[in-house]
């Protein structure tokens, strides 16, 4: 209890942060790693639990990263989220939180005027990368940053809605 409550005064500062500068700090996710570490010693599931829990939210953050879906600091937010939470609880959140960030970033595209054109140029990246096999980044022709800790809270919130405890 005590734990999930300090995770969610660390996300809602990092959902501030990206959204007002579209940047999270590297020192405020230095501090969450280090509280979750220290609140999963004290009144959680233990230092081991967190560990594992971290380098879930790093390897996730690192890849989401990579794939141009997210940028650095909402993958350091991960990892901090997943020393608070451990291995199980973050991959719960972190699904939640990838169907939130495609909602969100579907409802944008749409509402934009050249959505259509924007959509249809995605599906054929998409089927370029199924049948050719090939990775490239993406680059958007007209580039829109896109505040991922938004959908990271959104996720938060509604794992913990919907599973609640169910999830050790």
């Amino acid at each position: 209890m005590v734990v999930d409550l300090i995770c969610g005064i660390f996300l809602a500062g990092a959902v501030w942060q990206d959204w007002k500068s579209r940047k999270i700090k590297n020192v405020y996710n230095v501090s969450g790693c280090v509280a979750g570490i220290v609140c999963q010693a004290l009144w959680g599931e233990g230092l081991v639990m967190s560990l594992k829990g971290m380098g879930a939210g790093l390897a996730a953050g690192f890849v989401l990263y990579l794939l141009g879906a997210v940028k650095a600091g909402d993958g350091k937010t991960m990892c901090a989220m997943g020393a608070f939470l451990g291995t199980k609880r973050f991959a719960a959140v972190l699904i939640c939180s990838l169907l939130a960030g495609g909602a969100m970033s579907l409802a944008i595209l749409l509402m934009q005027k050249d959505g259509k054109k924007r959509l249809l140029r995605l599906k054929e990246y998409g089927k370029s990368l199924l049948y050719l096999r090939t990775y490239r980044r993406y680059e958007a022709e007209t580039p829109y940053e896109f505040p991922f800790a938004i959908c990271l809270g959104v996720g938060y919130l509604v794992s913990f809605s919907v599973c609640g405890n169910l999830i050790k």
